[in-house]
């Protein structure tokens, strides 16, 4: 049963909040809203003149939040939705996301400007990989940007940058979680100098969950007599409206994340610097018994299968209906070091390479398994990518700075089926079903070119060339015995990119860009065929097909935006954009088992962002945005009645307003955030809001109050969903939990 909230962790929140509140601070000068970044332009550049819009998190506005995944810290983000991520409570480690109406494939995310988080295999990006207490900042930059960053950067860029071994210190952190929060962090970090230009950055963290009651199992009538009657159904309809019973829930998944990073630098001179490091992440998920709500209605004995009666319809049911693809589990090992000199007096040269390996397995129960046991099979996907760039910053004179470099990009992808004797125990493998090999390779060439025309004007010009070959095979043991090997093939991507920023006075600054990016299909678009455990596939399961034959995405788009300081402290920007995508790699969806990948045709999104941020008072921070999405399905000959729909996973519109105080040793944040509804199928059809498996508008609010009690000493508390919202992004997500919180700082 689901525990209540303590009392006293609501009465302490509201005491202090209205404490902090109610205080007035001492007259300060407020703090400068600009900031400087360097994933608009691969160099620094102030926020306000970088020719895209950017949303700067910085170290302290992920500290005011309560932080289990960097996911939790990009709330702010005009137009970015993060389905099951946006509240790391869930357990979700590969989540799903869209900006601007780009989904997670088609926005690169990125680890120090250079090591893509996205898998080898599907393009998705594992969250878990990320140590929090090593995050500096975090750098969003929307908009194609594939001239600078090559594929997947569609949609934008997302820039986790990491802290340099620079600085002394030493983090603690021991966090408890109460509700759908029950569990425990912690975590240890250190850096330190240690002369003679060396330093050294270690740490590690676990996240443990109790994990909560998030998926129900429906089942919807059939055809034929009913069978043995049965009380606890709870009626309902699917996503799609077809009308169901509710018969009971997987019950609750319990679930831990481990980190740990190891970082070493060293200044060669006062010119050069040489780093390098090892980051583990690793994550599992287990189960619980599940839970059926069915009685016998002549013996009151409890149900879990078979032939039912239920008002009169017939309903089947087994207890695999019950059950998820667990246990999983996660993992992953990146490898990097990086090189960075002065060249040519004022020039800057970097290179940097990374290598990261990535597992993945989960099981898959079979139709007449029970919960517990019989035959399934065991799904086996590891994949690993190189990553090497050579960037040289060059000024050339007083108004031109020159960006150029070469690149190469590698994954390697597998998978394998194996059959399981039990299905829950992994080492009861036998034989090799099928699976696929994929490999894929883009070799890119980069340049952009800064020119300062006049004191106010900017212009950026760039282009990327990009080669990208792939190679694979499928094959499949069992009947009909298939072997398939696709021969390598390859294409040529060409993007140029011009912007223009214009400083029309001291305090308005505006922009404008045009740009055209791709991305290339995954290795999983390509070659393989996935089967899942699904609670809405009248089979039990869901299967995603590949097509080898899949070209690469392109799309051409603009904006227009700026910002304008109406006041020293408050400060309000505006951007429209469009995006138009050609060969869009779509799941078609065939039925509720069935969905196949596919060149649809042509897409479209265009929006518009509105955003204010302000400091009224000295202790009192405000920021508040809005984003109208319009991304729809244009032309897909493979299903008509997809054509005119929105694209899958985008909402129409999302919302945000945070506000962050604080006075003395008092810090206190609240946020609201709004997401709209958002589709899965292709055809739009699953309509239906507020019913297990459906994707709802979301509401979220979320406050932590910090206390520090010394000056190495804090406390805080926190509460999500604060309004104990019943939402569902297919499975439900957390109701209102808390958390407490202590962090020692040296």
């Amino acid at each position: 049963m689901k525990r209540a909230l303590p009392p006293t962790s609501l009465l302490l929140l509201v005491h202090l909040l209205a404490t902090c509140f109610a205080a007035h601070a001492q007259s300060e000068a407020p703090t400068a809203l600009d900031r400087v970044v360097i994933t608009a332009t691969r160099s620094a550049v102030n926020i306000s003149d970088a020719p895209a819009s950017v949303v700067l998190v910085r170290r302290q506005d992920i500290d005011n939040r309560n932080v289990s995944r960097i996911t939790d810290t990009l709330a702010q983000v005009p137009g970015l939705a993060m389905g099951r991520g946006e509240n790391g409570q869930s357990n979700s480690f590969e989540g799903s996301f869209s900006l601007r109406g780009m989904d997670t494939r088609r926005t690169l995310v990125l680890q120090d400007g250079l090591q893509p988080l996205q898998s080898g295999s599907s393009q998705g990006v594992n969250w878990l990989t990320v140590f929090i207490d090593d995050v500096e900042r975090v750098e969003v930059v929307s908009g194609p940007f594939s001239t600078l960053y090559g594929s997947n950067a569609m949609g934008g860029v997302i820039n986790i940058i990491s802290k340099r071994p620079d600085r002394a210190e030493f983090t603690l952190r021991a966090k408890k979680g109460f509700d759908d929060a029950e569990g425990e962090d912690f975590s240890v970090y250190l850096r330190r100098p240690l002369g003679e230009g060396l330093g050294v950055a270690a740490g590690y963290s676990r996240v443990r969950r109790d994990g909560y009651v998030s998926e129900s199992t429906v089942r919807t009538p059939v055809t034929g007599a009913p069978g043995t009657a049965v009380n606890g159904a709870i009626a309902t309809t699917t996503r799609d409206g077809v009308a169901g019973f509710i018969v009971g829930n997987r019950g609750r998944q319990p679930w831990q994340q481990d980190n740990a990073v190891v970082k070493l630098s060293w200044d060669v001179s006062t010119a050069s610097r040489l780093h390098g490091g090892v980051a583990w992440a690793s994550a599992e998920q287990g189960y619980k018994r599940f839970n059926s709500t069915l009685t016998n209605a002549a013996t009151g004995a409890p149900v879990s299968s078979g032939t039912l009666g239920i008002s009169g319809q017939r309903v089947t049911l087994t207890e695999s209906n019950f059950v998820g693809s667990t246990p999983l589990e996660q993992g992953s090992l990146r490898r990097f070091a990086g090189y960075e000199t002065r060249v040519f007096d004022d020039g800057e040269l970097k290179a940097d390479v990374s290598h990261s390996r990535r597992s993945f397995t989960f099981p898959t129960v079979s139709a007449a398994s029970a919960w517990d046991s019989g035959p399934g099979n065991l799904t086996d996907s590891p994949d690993q990518s190189l990553d090497a760039t050579v960037t040289l910053t060059q000024p050339l004179s007083t108004a031109h700075v020159l960006v150029a470099g070469v690149s190469l990009h590698r994954d390697a992808a597998q998978r394998r089926s194996y059959t399981l004797t039990n299905w829950r125990d992994p080492g009861t493998r036998a034989t090799t079903n099928n699976g696929y090999d994929g490999q894929t390779r883009t070799l890119s060439a980069f340049v952009q070119d800064e020119y300062r025309a006049s004191p106010a004007l900017t212009l950026y010009l760039g282009a990327r060339l990009d080669r990208w070959s792939t190679r694979g095979n499928y094959f499949q043991t069992t009947a009909p015995a298939t072997r398939i090997d696709y021969a390598e093939r390859s294409e040529t991507a060409f993007n140029p990119k011009a912007s223009a920023v214009w400083k029309a006075g001291t305090d308005l600054t505006l922009r404008a860009s045009w740009g055209k990016s791709f991305r290339a299909p995954s290795n999983l678009d390509l070659y393989s065929t996935t089967v899942i455990n699904s609670s809405i596939s009248p089979t039990g399961t869901l299967t995603t097909q590949s097509d080898p034959k899949l070209r690469p995405e392109t799309a051409s788009s603009w904006e227009v935006g700026g910002e304008w300081r109406v006041t020293p402290v408050l400060k309000a920007s505006a951007t429209v954009y469009e995006s138009r995508l050609r060969d869009l790699i779509y799941s078609q969806q065939i039925d509720l088992s069935l969905t196949q990948r596919t060149n649809a045709g042509s897409a479209r999104t265009r929006g518009l962002e509105l955003g204010i941020s302000a400091q009224p008072l000295s202790w009192l921070e405000v920021v508040a945005n809005a984003s109208w999405i319009d991304a729809k399905l244009q032309e897909n000959p493979t299903d008509r009645a997809s054509e005119g729909k929105r694209l899958t996973g985008v909402p129409p519109r999302t919302g945000y307003l945070g506000l962050t105080a604080r006075h003395g040793a008092i810090s206190a944040t609240a946020e609201w955030r709004y997401t709209g509804k958002t589709f899965v199928t292709a055809r739009n059809t699953d309509a239906v809001i507020g019913v297990p498996g459906s994707n709802d508008p979301i509401t979220m609010v979320n406050a932590k109050l910090g206390y520090r009690l010394s000056p190495q000493w804090r406390l805080n508390v926190a509460v999500n969903n604060l309004l104990d919202r019943q939402q569902y992004t297919f499975a439900r997500l957390p109701g209102r939990n808390a958390t407490v919180e202590a962090v020692a700082s040296f």
